[in-house]
């Protein structure tokens, strides 16, 4: 087989793909840190006791082996009195306990021996134990909703969620998941009674995406045992995680940076060159300081010093205030968590590629067989040194009609895809038609990749059912997750939407109910003194406090940065509005009114002492402007609403049973 295209390995792998045998850290939320939902976050359930569908309810543990609430009934009679039915339960598990008392280990007990009113069994159910997976929280027209399925959805948004959200709103959260698992329940059970699963729409999108949870099952299956390659973690952590100890040299010319600079790059000693400057005052000495890593140096300095050699000179650094010329002293390896979690992903991803492209590699060859002499004449570099015009439809056109076998899959079914086969897929690759030159090193990179990607489909799928992988619980969920998404996407489209209707007073009443949240931003009128050291911005800013005119503090401030700088911030041509300012000033000048003055400090360089001359208040937005964004939220809410009219109907048509009650963490 040929050189198996990366961009397959890719789609198999960045996907979804799970590590099993190494667990790296969490990459930075963009919120912040989210609280892990821990083993023991618990729902409580009120089930009739007597409920076939918890026949499998686990009630009690003894060393790990549970009791199941099936176990119990023979002992129980049926009775209206709840105190006589607690104790009959209670009796009852007390036995089976007995009966298990050679076993070894803590008791557990997950219910309420209390029965409640109408025999009603109130359970602690911990979501993430297997012992409970496969007990319903809800049934919608008999089909369950199990703890699995739950627990699942609710790990899947509390990762989206911000670190507030996510630690203060749980039982918030858990209530609107279960509300939003019996409205997708719903629609789908809607939807199939419609027909919807039965388009052509539905089905090509489903059979897609059990192909792929397939292959991802077989890659994932296939990597199992394997490890993360210490040594190359180590070799790349060694690597990335340094610090250094530099001395750095700022010139206020250019051109006396570059004669230092390039009487190094001649041979000079870079140490007599510099200090040569330093007498004529062409160069200042930075402060010297101990080690600084890498990773906090400004990204251009921190690659430049990665490749220095210790005792090398930078290349010249423009900065706002001179040129830089740094020389890198020591360097040393330095322990850094975060370094040593970037080595290992990239390690694992490096394996991960490489281990896919030798497996795939081999599984193909395993079973294909080709037809040499097809294969050559799907070579477009030739035809395109025979005939140089040739568009690429023209070019194809031959091959749509050929119907030789061009490779054969010698599968318990054997499998054959023709000339014409791979002609036709190419040509459905190009979406905006293929009357265009032939571009043969394009197509015949396609060509392969389209090959190499329909036969690893063909024969990956066969290995992953050859290993029971399409009977797995976990590839069950989630194509069945897939399906109902994807039927409350069609109904969505073909039932809700259509029938949503607005008119244009019901978004002018919500433009008027929402005005404050269509404010123009506060606008300023200012004038800036900028300066190098902040005692001097500070001094210049009280002195206008004190009710100095502006140009008089303006020509008796020291420490001025020369208007010609190029990396001066503009805050003196226009009037600017709140948003415009950088966002570390934005704050700042929330508040502001007329008159006053504030010390900007620019990250990294200039201090700017900011006098507002005048201040505009936010202003509501017309309405005409603001109009587009209206609509579509007037709509949204439209859809909302029309949604939830659904619902409550659909609850009418399709029994529905909430058995979760209580939401709490352990």
């Amino acid at each position: 087989m040929t050189y198996f295209p990366r961009i397959f390995i890719a789609f198999c792998f960045c996907l979804v793909f799970s590590t099993g045998v190494f667990a790296f850290a969490d990459a930075p939320h963009k919120h912040g840190p989210v609280p892990v939902l821990g083993e023991d976050l618990a729902v409580q359930l009120s089930i009739p006791l007597f409920d076939q569908d918890f026949a499998e309810l686990p009630v009690a543990s003894l060393g790990g082996t549970p009791i199941f609430l099936r176990e119990l009934w023979p002992a129980l009679e049926k009775t209206q009195d709840s105190s006589e039915l607690s104790a009959q339960f209670k009796q009852a598990l007390d036995a089976r306990l007995a009966d298990r008392a050679a076993l070894t280990g803590p008791v557990k007990i997950f219910v309420d021996t209390n029965i409640g009113e109408d025999e009603l069994l109130l359970a602690e159910v911990p979501l993430f134990s297997d012992f409970f997976q496969e007990v319903p929280v809800a049934l919608v027209n008999e089909e369950p909703i199990t703890v699995a399925e739950f627990s699942a959805d609710l790990t899947s948004v509390h990762n989206e969620m911000s670190g507030t959200e996510a630690a203060t709103g749980s039982k918030e959260n858990i209530q609107r998941l279960m509300d939003r698992l019996i409205t997708v329940r719903l629609i789908e059970q809607e939807a199939r009674n419609i027909g919807f699963d039965q388009t052509s729409a539905f089905t090509k999108q489903a059979e897609e995406f059990k192909e792929n949870t397939l292959l991802y099952a077989l890659l994932n299956k296939q990597l199992e045992g394997h490890r993360l390659d210490d040594e190359a973690v180590d070799a790349l952590y060694h690597q990335v995680s340094l610090q250094g100890k530099f001395a750095n040299y700022k010139f206020t010319s250019e051109k006396d940076a570059v004669a230092v600079r390039e009487g190094y790059a001649e041979g000079k000693d870079f140490d007599a060159l510099i200090a040569e400057a330093l007498a004529k005052k062409q160069a200042i000495a930075g402060e010297q300081q101990g080690f600084l890593r890498f990773k906090d140096l400004l990204p251009n300095i921190a690659s430049e010093a990665a490749e220095l050699e210790v005792g090398g000179v930078s290349q010249i650094f423009r900065q706002a205030d001179g040129f830089l010329l740094f020389k890198l002293l020591e360097r040393q390896f330095v322990e850094d968590p975060q370094a040593l979690d970037y080595a290992k992903t990239n390690v694992w991803e490096r394996q991960k590629a490489d281990f896919a492209h030798k497996y795939i590699t081999e599984t193909v060859d395993r079973y294909a067989v080709f037809n040499e002499q097809a294969k050559e004449d799907l070579n477009f570099h030739k035809l395109k040194e025979t005939n140089p015009d040739i568009k690429l439809g023209a070019a194809l056109e031959p091959l749509l009609k050929d119907q030789r076998v061009l490779v054969t899959l010698s599968l318990p079914t054997p499998v054959v895809l023709t000339v014409a086969d791979l002609a036709e897929k190419i040509r459905d690759s190009y979406f905006h038609g293929v009357d265009a030159a032939l571009d043969a090193k394009e197509v015949d990179t396609k060509k392969q990749q389209i090959l190499d990607d329909t036969l690893f489909r063909i024969v990956g799928t066969y290995e992953a059912q050859k290993l029971g992988l399409d009977r797995t619980e976990k590839y069950r969920m989630e194509t069945a997750e897939f399906e109902r998404r994807l039927l409350f996407d069609i109904f969505m489209a073909k039932v809700v939407t259509p029938d949503v209707r607005y008119e244009e007073e019901e978004v002018q009443q919500y433009y008027a109910q929402h005005q404050a949240e269509y404010m123009t931003p506060a606008m300023f009128k200012f004038q800036s003194l900028p300066f190098y050291r902040k005692a001097d911005a500070d001094k210049a800013a009280a002195k206008l406090r004190g009710g100095s005119d502006f140009k008089w503090v303006s020509a008796n401030s020291e420490g001025l940065v020369e208007v010609q700088n190029t990396d001066l911030l503009q805050f003196d041509r226009n009037i600017l509005s709140l948003s415009a300012l950088p966002k570390s000033l934005q704050s700042q000048a929330a508040g502001v009114q007329r008159g006053d003055s504030l010390v900007y400090a620019q990250p990294d360089n200039f201090y700017y002492v900011l006098y507002f001359e005048d201040v505009y208040p936010p202003e509501a937005r017309p309405y005409a402007q603001v109009r587009k964004d209206l609509l579509g939220i007037v709509y949204q809410e439209k859809v909302a609403a029309t949604l939830e009219d659904w619902v409550e109907k659909l609850k009418e048509a399709y029994a529905t049973k909430v058995f979760l009650v209580v939401k709490k963490q352990a």
